[in-house]
């Protein structure tokens, strides 16, 4: 623990000796405290190393930092601060995540749309579907759409497979993501087959077809 608490507080920060150190503590209250502690470093890799591992820890602490650093100055600790708030259904909560669909950056919108996926309401459902009418974001959309679906919208189903289609390869590595999440025996068949049609295109970046031929693989594993 002293190790973990001194190689935080060095300015040159080390993310993998962090990590080395971190697995060799037991995740108790104490550590929880001490990432806690060092949230508010002035270092950017910092606080995304104490977001990335306070998402193990719940508790009335964790939620009102995690809440806090949705306005962080960097993306990825707002994003690892969305992820966290996946654990929690408050109405503040909620509403923050629903004020992060205005977010000038796509991707965290995108992460924003998914975290309200489980987030079931009515009132939810209605605003996920006004955010689709304005949203331009491909990526958004397809974390919209993820939402919806989960919401019990099954009929956007269609909307999410033809992201596949999309020229751009971030919008595709994300549709396959939520597609593979929302997969189950009823609509495995069209899922797969989507897919399959993906991966068979010629000069696709290999990023793309990488993914399409592992969640293929991983379908029919789970359903064959």
């Amino acid at each position: 623990m002293s190790d973990l608490l001194s190689i935080t507080a060095k300015e040159d920060f080390e993310i993998i000796k962090a990590e080395e150190l971190l697995e060799a503590c037991t995740k108790n209250e104490e550590l929880k405290f001490t990432l806690l502690h060092y949230s508010e470093s002035l270092n950017a890799e910092v606080r995304h190393f104490i977001f990335e591992n306070l998402w193990h820890f719940s508790g009335k602490d964790v939620r009102i930092a995690a809440l806090k650093h949705l306005q962080d100055s960097d993306t990825i600790v707002q994003i690892d601060c969305i992820e966290i708030l996946n654990n929690y259904d408050d109405i503040e909560v909620i509403e923050a995540l629903k004020c992060k669909l205005a977010d000038r950056d796509e991707l965290v919108r995108c992460f924003a749309a998914e975290s309200l996926a489980d987030k079931k309401s009515s009132k939810t459902l209605a605003f996920l579907f006004e955010k689709v009418k304005t949203e331009k974001s491909e990526l958004v959309l397809t974390g919209l759409y993820y939402a919806i679906y989960t919401q019990g919208e099954m009929q956007v189903l269609e909307k999410l497979l033809h992201q596949l289609e999309s020229y751009n390869h971030r919008v595709i590595i994300r549709a396959l993501l939520v597609l593979e999440a929302i997969s189950d025996k009823k609509n495995y068949p069209i899922i797969l087959e989507a897919i399959q049609n993906l991966a068979s295109k010629p000069d696709l970046p290999i990023s793309v077809f990488e993914k399409a031929n592992s969640i293929m693989d991983n379908l029919t594993n789970s359903f064959n």
